[in-house]
């Protein structure tokens, strides 16, 4: 009885890890192409032809000297403080 019972078992766990579809979730890693301006020949201009897009798509405003992606945080951020302290505060 104990040996029907081990080789139940025995086949149960390994039919049902065996069935197991292992999904994996693979984020795109690297560099994106979306941010590169290609309308500048890297031997001439990499910096533009590397950063043009980011730069069209980000222009750097009046009031700052600099702007990059952690600017842009920054400022997403404190936006979503703001909106928190005033949706407690109305409370």
């Amino acid at each position: 009885m104990k040996k029907l019972l081990l080789y139940s078992t025995t086949l149960l766990m390994a039919t049902s890890f065996g069935c197991t579809q292992q999904t994996t979730q693979h984020e795109d890693k690297g560099i994106e192409i979306a941010n590169m301006d290609t309308s500048y020949v890297p031997g001439d201009d990499f910096y533009m032809y590397a950063t043009g897009g980011w730069q069209g798509a980000n222009p750097i405003p009046d009031e700052h000297s600099r702007y990059g992606t952690f600017d842009k945080l920054r400022e997403n951020n404190q936006e979503q403080v703001q909106g928190l302290i005033e949706e407690l505060g109305a409370e």
